[in-house]
């Protein structure tokens, strides 16, 4: 009973959290029907995010303790070789994620109107954190020795690549052509070779 419950608690946290996150990326666009007021939202949901994530990171250890019977509980090899991986994830994983709230400042999750483009890491990157966060939960899915997290952290990677959008659309609203020229400096999810021009 308690694997299943756990299971769902981690799909419905995940949807909640995608909903919540999705939320606060749109104070450009709240803006236009409610004002102001917008941008207290946006930061309202972003902090549900953070105690939504927490949760899910809970729910990852439960299924590591109570894993499905129907799916083998730990990957093919030992321990130690998905520790060695987790590590590798971990360490880029860790310097983007630090260095992007870092460079950030409070904006990682306090939202402002006047909040100017990022320096630092950021004028090469234009999601470093995303990044770092789909490394950490594969770290933590190798860490716990689970084929299914493993699995379920892979499916991170299309709904990141959805919130990435979702927060450039609005962030195109709210700066308009000084967004499209950063966009054209720095890479979406790794830095720009020099003389490319794709994303």
């Amino acid at each position: 009973m308690v694997v299943y419950a756990n299971l769902c608690c981690m799909v419905a946290l995940t949807l909640l959290a995608s909903a919540t996150y999705l939320a606060s990326v749109r104070p450009g666009a709240w803006e236009k029907r409610i004002g102001p007021s917008a941008y207290v939202r946006s930061n309202r949901y972003r902090s549900i995010t953070a105690v939504l994530i927490m949760l899910i990171t809970i729910t990852y250890v439960l299924y590591a303790l109570f894993p499905l019977p129907m799916i083998p509980p730990h990957l093919a090899w030992r321990w130690w070789i998905s520790a060695l991986i987790a590590c590798l994830l971990a360490t880029p994983g860790l310097y983007l994620t630090v260095q992007g709230v870092s460079d950030t400042g409070e904006g990682t999750l306090v939202v402002r109107k006047d909040q100017p483009l990022y320096a630092g890491i950021y004028r090469h990157i234009r999601h470093p954190q995303a990044v770092g966060e789909l490394l950490l939960w594969l770290a933590i899915a190798f860490l716990l020795h689970s084929p299914f997290l493993v699995f379920y952290s892979l499916l991170w990677l299309p709904l990141h690549v959805w919130f990435c959008l979702a927060e450039e659309r609005d962030l195109l609203l709210r700066y308009g052509e000084a967004y499209q020229a950063y966009q054209q400096q720095a890479g979406f999810w790794w830095p720009r070779i020099r003389g490319n021009t794709g994303a």
